[in-house]
Parts: structure tokens; C-alpha cells; sequence
């Protein structure tokens, strides 16, 4: 065999090799991009299973799914008699801390949240000292041949969000976006989602009880996840998922108008205002003469006011100016927020009124 010959098969060697090697990698976690500087030693998704003694019960039966996208699942199931006597199922994320080899669900260590890596087949459950208990089989979780995820209905919180006929949400303690089926409660969580005032496709955080179902049999990996809504609980308008207040809520604010009908307003002058309760969809203000209160309604992209009602008091130089006022609120179908400034605008999406934050 010539020099030739023996170049292009030492070559075509090198590319099967290089092609093997980066096939054999596919389905092992790099934990790089969660801040870790290792690999992890377990092909995922991975399915563990076991069981943990119990004081108050004959024992406590573990499945713990472990996916690629740092979301875990968690099942416990107490048993007594061989009896089940209560099952509790949470989702969360897990993290990898390859110094100590450990597996840790949610944000830190605890009782059935750390787990040692003894090999790629079996997880050391630790005890609240940070204890191995390797030595009593029970505190082992074996990995199953096959990824067996579970639909258990879990109470979580995310920010929800919702456009035309997309349905995304948040799930807070994992961060991750899952599409929301339209069965369940998910009416439920929509129509309180588009009855909420807010600026246009931003999310709102929601409590609920729900559960994830793959679209691919036998798979339940994020590109393809469900959140079906199976319980809506409440909307929480002016928060985010770790309790913040955010900025540009509409409601429980004093908005000061600063131009009505394309013109401003004079600065020393007391100026009109109205502020929004969410409770009841009650609006109350001040429209430059007389104290106003009554309702709004916000359905999707329409935001209109209705059943205003006015005090009576006679102000003559002020009747321009609440005229005008009253004449926009009665235009108003949609509104936008730019910064601290709060845009209600007519059915052409022409601005009727610019209100301003007041601090």
C-alpha cells in the first residue's frame, strides 16, 4: 500500500473516531453552563428509585427524576402495612457540586435534598449532618434502565403570560418557560390573566396547582413540555417570583394627567388624577372641579372606564378643563406604560391623556 492510500485511511480513522467520541458525549450533562467546571458522571434524564427509613411509618418510597435542564422531580410516598398513607410530589431545580460530588435539590442542603454520587448507577442518601448511609441499603437510590417521569399535580407559582394563542409560563423555582395546555383551570388562570390591568404581553405571577406531560411518549424534555393548570388559585398583579414589587403597576397609584387631548397642562394649576383599585375594578379621582369614583373594565387589550359619577360642586373656572378630562376617560379603549407615564389611548390608538406618577 502506498504513502497515499495510507493517508486518506489514517484520516478517515481520525474522523470516525473524533465522530464516536463526540456521539458518546451527547447525552452527558456538561454542568459548564450552571457555573460548574465539570461533567457530570451521569447520563441524563435519569430515573432514581429507593427507600428511606421512617420513624412514624415502615418506610419512605423515593423517585427522583433528574433531567439535562437542571429541573428535578421529587416523589415521596409513606407507607405503613404496605399501605400507602400520604404521596407529596415537588419540581425544582438541582444543582451539581462537583467538589464533594454531590447532587443538591433546590437552593440548599436539607433533609431529602442531598444526595452522594457513589457511581454512575447509585446515589447515597445524606443525612441532615452531611452523614452517608452507605452502609444500610435503604438509603441507596438505584437508577431505573429507562427515564420514567411522573404527571403528579405539584402547587407551584410562575410568571404567566399570555398572546393570541400562546400560553407561556414561568415556573418560579426553576426558571424555566413551559407552554400552558388550554384544558384544565387554564380558563380560569387566562380570564384572570386578561381581566388584569398590565401593559400589553407582560407576565404576571400566578398560584396554581399544575403538572408537566411530554407531547413524545416515553420523553419529557423541555422543548416539548406541557403545564397543564389542574387548580388556579390567585394573580398577584404587582409582584414578581421572588416577591418584589414591580415597577409600572397600574394599580394603587395617583396618576396626575399632564396632557389631555394633545395639550399640557399648566403646571401650578391643580391637576386632574385618578387612581386604580384592582379590588372591585374601582377607579377614584379628581377631575379638576369635582371628586369623581366608579369603575373600569380591562379585557384583553381594552381598558375602558364606565359608570363614572361625579360630586356636584359648582367651579366655573374649571369646567373647561373637567369637561376635557371626563371626555377622554370616555374615549379610552386601550393604554400603554412608557416608563412612569401611563398613555390612554381611543379606539384608533390616538392619545387621549398622559398621567404621570405621582410620588
Amino acid at each position: 500500500m502506498n504513502n497515499k492510500w495510507k493517508n486518506i485511511l489514517y484520516f478517515l480513522f481520525m474522523v470516525m473516531l473524533i465522530t464516536g467520541c463526540a456521539s458518546q458525549k451527547a447525552d452527558v450533562v456538561d454542568t459548564a453552563s450552571e457555573g460548574q467546571s465539570s461533567t457530570f458522571p451521569v447520563q441524563l434524564p435519569a430515573t432514581f428509585v429507593g427507600k428511606i427509613a421512617c420513624t412514624e411509618c415502615d418506610y419512605v418510597n423515593i423517585d427522583l427524576n433528574l433531567r439535562p435542564d437542571h429541573l428535578y422531580q421529587l416523589r415521596k410516598t409513606w407507607y405503613a402495612d404496605n399501605e400507602v398513607i400520604k404521596s407529596e410530589a415537588q419540581m425544582r431545580k438541582w444543582r451539581f457540586d462537583d467538589k464533594e460530588n454531590l447532587i443538591i435539590l433546590g437552593k440548599g442542603k436539607g433533609a431529602l435534598k442531598t444526595y452522594s454520587i457513589k457511581n454512575a448507577e447509585t446515589l447515597n442518601f445524606l443525612d441532615l449532618e452531611g452523614e452517608v448511609k452507605s452502609d444500610l441499603i435503604q438509603y441507596e437510590l438505584k437508577k431505573k434502565e429507562t427515564f420514567d417521569p411522573f404527571p403528579d399535580v405539584i402547587k407551584m407559582r410562575g410568571m404567566y403570560r399570555s398572546s393570541g394563542n400562546t400560553h407561556v409560563l414561568k415556573e418560579c423555582s426553576s426558571g424555566l418557560d413551559f407552554l400552558v395546555d388550554p384544558s384544565g383551570k387554564f380558563t380560569e388562570l387566562d380570564r384572570a390573566y386578561r381581566n388584569t390591568p398590565h401593559e400589553k404581553d407582560r407576565a404576571l405571577l400566578v398560584s396554581f396547582q399544575g403538572k408537566l406531560l411530554p407531547t413524545r411518549k416515553g420523553r419529557l424534555l423541555r422543548d416539548n413540555d406541557i403545564m397543564v393548570v389542574t387548580g388556579f388559585n390567585r394573580l398577584y398583579p404587582d409582584q414578581d417570583c421572588n416577591g418584589n414589587i414591580l415597577k409600572n403597576n397600574l394599580f394603587g397609584i395617583h396618576w396626575a394627567a399632564v396632557e389631555i387631548a394633545g395639550k399640557r397642562l399648566d403646571a401650578k394649576s391643580k391637576a386632574p388624577f385618578f387612581v386604580l383599585e384592582a379590588k372591585g375594578n374601582k377607579v377614584k379621582g379628581y377631575a379638576g372641579c369635582n371628586r369623581f369614583f366608579g369603575t373600569f373594565l380591562f379585557k384583553g387589550d381594552v381598558f375602558i372606564f364606565n359608570k363614572l359619577a361625579s360630586t356636584r360642586m359648582a367651579c366655573p373656572d374649571s369646567v373647561s378643563i373637567e369637561n376635557v378630562f371626563f371626555a377622554a376617560l370616555d374615549k379610552t379603549e386601550s393604554h400603554r406604560i412608557e416608563k412612569d407615564i401611563l398613555v390612554l389611548l381611543d379606539k384608533n390608538e390616538e392619545i387621549t391623556m398622559k398621567l404621570q406618577e405621582k410620588k
